[in-house]
């Protein structure tokens, strides 16, 4: 039996129920939400197919703000032993990449890299990024956005390497 892949719209309101929740800057909310399953039209139909539904929401790269608050219901990945410090997580990442790599330099070649070249990169970021990496595509303004502290290893050297060939280091 093929796959049967359908498009579902969800749409979720908020409102302001009440401004005194107890925490300044974070009123309390109430909200609505709605499932529609779109047809080949693009128009909106019931979606009477989810009596119920589970759904996991991941956050990419999520502000220490955001973090705290994600703390209260539960453990954050790398909070092993207590919260880290900031400046002890950014130290282990500078210390994972290979030595013979300047992370600096390869931001500021990756930046003056042509346009052809540039596609290349991105594709070589998609292509090779880990789960833990962060991209984010903004096809409306025309940028690609990569923290090259999140990029496995390998991707790095392939990445110092290209920008090394094409002498922009």
């Amino acid at each position: 039996m093929p796959d049967v892949k359908r498009t579902i719209k969800i749409v979720t309101e908020s409102r302001i129920s009440d401004p005194n929740s107890g925490i300044e800057g974070f009123p309390l909310r109430q909200w609505s939400v709605e499932i529609h399953l779109l047809n080949d039209h693009g128009e909106p139909v019931p979606a009477s197919v989810f009596p119920k539904s589970k759904h996991i929401i991941t956050f990419k790269n999520p502000k220490p703000p955001l973090l705290a608050q994600l703390r209260e219901s539960g453990p954050v990945p790398g909070d092993e032993n207590g919260v880290k410090k900031r400046s002890q997580e950014e130290s282990k990442k500078k210390k994972r990449v290979d030595k013979n790599v300047d992370m600096d330099k390869l931001a500021d070649g990756l930046q003056k890299l042509g346009e052809d070249d540039l596609l290349q990169v991105v594709q070589m970021v998609h292509d090779n990024k880990s789960s833990d990496s962060y991209t984010k595509n903004d096809i409306e303004q025309g940028e690609f956005h990569v923290d090259l502290y999140t990029l496995p290893d390998a991707l790095i050297r392939m990445l110092w390497d290209f920008t090394q060939e094409k002498g922009v280091l």
